[in-house]
């Protein structure tokens, strides 16, 4: 019956998702589909987890790259917004109930557009189209929100230091257009990122909420831009935004591994 309907048999069995069997057969049912039926898994499985609310066609979209690009980040997976053998392997390990042929997805009452309208998603990409990070890749993010939002963006480089890298001295708006991509740092800024330490990890951290977030900073953030700040990670930096942040608080991270 699992093979039928496609269900994981490790689900079934309570297998962790990481036995290497169980990897194995992930990766089979990614062969086995189409690029057409891997899309299309892709779109119900995040439709079913309200990311998604765009067509069940098979074909990628801005909306879908979004909402891959959401997942990704906030699932340890490199986010790159398109849909491969990793992602579908972990939608795989998930218990998502798949939504149907672009109808709203059942739940409390709201319809999906009003849910999707309701919240606020950061979606982050980034430029570079290599497997691997090397030392001294450039790096460039692509970050896109749902709706208009207030936006803050930190990177934490291989030595561990954490700067705020948006808003800049050549980006001073934190007010961020819903649907325009912004990129950090653009191609005007006077800054680059730099990979520089192989063996290391490196992050970039989000925060986006429709109330200014900056004005309840504490003073410990509140340093100028590409300043490092006095946080020991980004954990503690969150921690500390927290306290004194929005209830729309919408969070976003990628994790960087240099070779």
């Amino acid at each position: 019956l699992g093979k039928l309907t496609r269900v994981p048999y490790w689900r079934c069995l309570g297998i962790d998702q990481a036995d290497p069997e169980a990897a194995r057969a992930a990766n089979k049912y990614f062969a086995s589909m189409s690029e057409i039926e891997q899309i299309e898994f892709a779109q119900r499985s995040l439709q079913g987890l309200s990311l998604y609310g765009g067509p069940i066609d098979g074909r990628t979209n801005s909306a879908l790259s979004d909402a891959v690009g959401q997942y990704q980040s906030s699932n340890n997976l490199v986010a790159t917004g398109r849909v491969d053998r990793q992602l579908v392997s972990s939608l795989l390990g998930r218990d998502i109930k798949l939504a149907g042929s672009g109808k709203p997805v059942a739940g409390s009452g709201a319809d999906f557009e009003t849910v999707v309208n309701e919240r606020l998603f950061i979606s982050m990409t980034d430029t570079l189209e290599f497997p691997t990070y090397k030392v001294d890749m450039p790096l460039q993010m692509r970050v896109r929100l749902n709706a208009d939002a207030y936006l803050y963006c930190f990177y934490q480089d291989g030595a561990g230091a954490i700067a705020r890298i948006f808003p800049n001295r050549f980006q001073p708006d934190a007010l961020v257009e819903g649907g325009k991509v912004v990129k950090i740092p653009d191609d005007e800024a006077g800054f680059r990122l730099v990979f520089e330490q192989a063996g290391s990890k490196e992050n970039v951290k989000c925060f986006a909420s429709r109330t200014e977030i900056g004005v309840g900073f504490p003073e410990a953030l509140k340093q100028g831009d590409l300043t490092p700040l006095n946080y020991a990670s980004l954990t503690d930096l969150e921690a500390a935004i927290r306290e004194t942040a929005p209830a729309d608080l919408s969070v976003s991270s990628s994790e960087f591994l240099i070779r």
